[in-house]
Formats: C-alpha cells, structure tokens, sequence
C-alpha cells in the first residue's frame, strides 16, 4: 500500500515536472509594444503585448486623429486632429478650421502643436500631406503655388525645431498636367514616392486615375511607376527602400455596373517596369512588410464576407494562407502587421466592424489569441519593439 501510494505521488510529481519542462522548452511569444486608435477617436497604447496593459493617450474634443505616425520605438507619435468643444454641436468646416498637427511624447504625455513648425497658417489643410523621419527628427511636407497660371508642386524637408528648411521644386514627369497629391519619405530618406492626379476635367475622361512616381532627391530623378488607368495609393516602402507595396482600385464607373476591386501591387523602385507587368493581388488589402522585406503579408476576400491573412515572397512567389482556426470565418478582418522579430503578425478581427478585438498569430498560424478584450471598433496603427 505505501510502495502504490509513493508510485503514484512519484508519477504525479514527474508529470508535473515534465509539463513545466514542456512549457520553459516551448518557444514563448516575442515581446513588443503596439499603437492603436479605438472608436476612431482617441490614441491608445499597448506598451508590452505580454502584460497586455492599455493606456489611453489622448484625451481630445475632436471627430478623429489622422495620418498617426509613431516612431520606431514608441517614444514619440505625430497625428492630425481638428481639435473642436462637440458640447454644442460640429460640422465640416469647424473641424477643418481647427485642424493642426500634434507631437505626443509617450513618455511624459506631453502634447505640442507643432503646425507652425511645418506651414505657414494657423491650420493645415484637408488634403494636407506630410511624412516623418523620426530617427533624424525630420519633416517632409508637400506645399504648392499657384506661378503663371500653373500650380508647381514643392517639398519642404523641415527640422523638427523649424529652423532649417529646404524647398524642393518636384520636376514634371510627364506630358499629363498633373498635381501631387500625397507624398511618403522612404526609410533611408533618399527617395519619395509621390502619387498624382491629372488637373483638369477634360483629361480626367482619358486619365481617370492617379499615377505613382518616384522622386530620387540625391540625383534629382523622377520615375512613373504606374499610370492613370486606376487609383494606386503607395502603403508601405520595403525595409531597405527598394520596393514599394501599393493598393489600387479601378476608375471604372459604378454606373457601368462595375464593382470596384481592390489589388495589392508590389513595384521594384529600383528597376521598375511596365505598369501593366507589376505583381498584383487581387480582392486584397492592407499589406505590411516584412522587417527583414523579404515577405509581405495582406488581407484578401477569398468570398463575400470572408477574408483571409496571406504571406507573400516579396518578388510575389509562395503566396500562402495564415490559418486563423476559429477566426477564420470572421467577416471583419484588417490592419496585419509584422511583429518586430517577424515571428508573429498582428491584427484586427470581429463579427462586424464595431466588434472587433487585435490579435496575434505565429505566421504559421499556432499561438493566435487576443491582445485586447473589449469588443470595439479598432484601427491598428503601429507595432514596435521593447527592450
């Protein structure tokens, strides 16, 4: 009797021992920090994905932030916002007379407009295009004027202290009178991506669409990537800034009968080819590269209410799915990014847009569970690495 019973205390205490050996052996999720802004309003920050604590970072009076931009480390976001009191009510134009651009230390929580450092007004505009270079502390912004009846296009490289600025002319690259519409810096800050729009009405008949161009500020070189065909906007410049990811829709329209299908498209910066022979997704969106930009993960609709992750090669090969198990059958499914190590993707997945919580997933589809709990409607902003 005291021989099975020391057995079984034995077997008990050995299973046990093996099971926590299993789990110290087991490879454990890799730590960072993630940005999101929730209900399309306020900031919020995640700083440790495996503590999972959330703090809200912005408090504000306003319908949204816009173009949020967190630096590679977290310490610091750049946004848009049109600061307003909706106590006795909004429109439009007051949301447009207040907008500014806001520097928020993540750290302190200190907030600082810093819309006099990179224009010349009160306010920014609606269009208003602008990126950042956190690491060297620098602004590009996108400005024109009006010289002889032609609108001429310009960036303003800026520091962040305002005091030194350099206005660049953007030279025409083709015969199509066309006005920069939004711009992106890449990561080692030689190239910008521009994307244009034909001016007048009459040649938006034959052009309807925008157009891509890649502006090489070290040589003053300006290459068109795409043409008019379709509206591309650029997402994403790959890690080492010789590819870019973009989604294009068609400019056919909706009178026709014609649904707009949205494609993913990758372009090589640095030897860029015909726009009709660029690698395309089709019904796929919200791409994200790799750290290492070797792949490119996107969502894509596989049938009506029901999207998919997929992992790309970056030359477009070896395009396969990320099996979310239960989550697959969700009918809201967006915003996949890298972690920093690229061991796992994170992203936001629900049963309809106001219900959805951020995920993560090993990019073989193990270890896929929840980083928020609360059901709400989220946009995934950022993820970064913590030490």
């Amino acid at each position: 009797m005291y021989t099975m019973l020391s057995v079984k205390v034995f077997l008990r205490a050995f299973s046990l021992f093996f099971l926590l050996f299993l789990i110290s052996c087991s490879p454990q999720p890799s730590r960072f920090g993630v940005v999101f802004t929730k209900n399309n309003l306020d900031i919020y920050q995640m700083s440790d994905n495996i503590q999972r604590e959330i703090e809200q970072l912005t408090f504000t009076p306003t319908v949204g932030e816009y173009r949020v931009m967190v630096s590679n480390r977290g310490e610091e976001i750049v946004f848009q916002a049109g600061l307003i009191d909706m106590s006795e009510g909004f429109s439009e134009s007051m949301i447009e007379e207040n907008r500014h651009i806001y520097l928020l230390d993540t750290t302190s929580k200190e907030l600082v407009d810093i819309t006099s450092v990179l224009v010349e007004y009160e306010q920014v505009w609606q269009n208003f295009s602008m990126d950042w270079l956190p690491d060297q502390k620098q602004y590009i912004v996108l400005t024109d004027k009006i010289i002889d009846s032609e609108i001429r296009n310009y960036l303003e490289i800026i520091n962040s202290n305002g005091e030194s600025k350099k206005k660049i002319l953007i030279p025409n690259a083709g015969e199509v009178p066309s006005i920069t519409q939004s711009i992106m810096w890449s990561l080692d800050g030689r190239k910008v991506v521009l994307t244009q729009g034909v001016v007048s009405r009459e040649n938006r008949e034959q052009y309807p669409g925008s157009a891509i161009m890649v502006y090489d500020l070290e040589i003053d070189d300006i290459v068109q990537i795409t043409d008019y065909k379709d509206q591309c906007l650029p997402q994403k410049w790959s890690p080492i800034s010789q590819a870019i990811v973009a989604t294009c829709s068609s400019s056919i329209s909706v009178r026709e009968g014609v649904s707009t299908q949205r494609v993913v498209r990758i372009f090589d910066t640095e030897n860029p080819r015909l726009p009709d022979e660029g690698v395309a997704f089709s019904s796929c969106y919200d791409p994200s590269w790799s750290p290492d930009g070797k792949h490119i993960v996107f969502v894509c609709d596989k049938e009506v209410n029901q999207p998919g992750i997929f992992i790309v090669n970056s030359s477009g090969d070896d395009l396969h799915e990320v099996n979310l198990g239960n989550l697959a059958h969700s009918t809201v499914l967006k915003d996949p990014i890298w972690s920093p190590d690229g061991t796992q993707i994170v992203y936001v997945a629900g049963s309809d847009a106001g219900s959805t919580k951020i995920y993560s997933v090993n990019r073989d589809g193990s270890n896929n569970y929840p980083l928020t709990d609360q059901e709400d409607y989220y946009i995934l902003v950022s993820v970064y690495p913590v030490p």
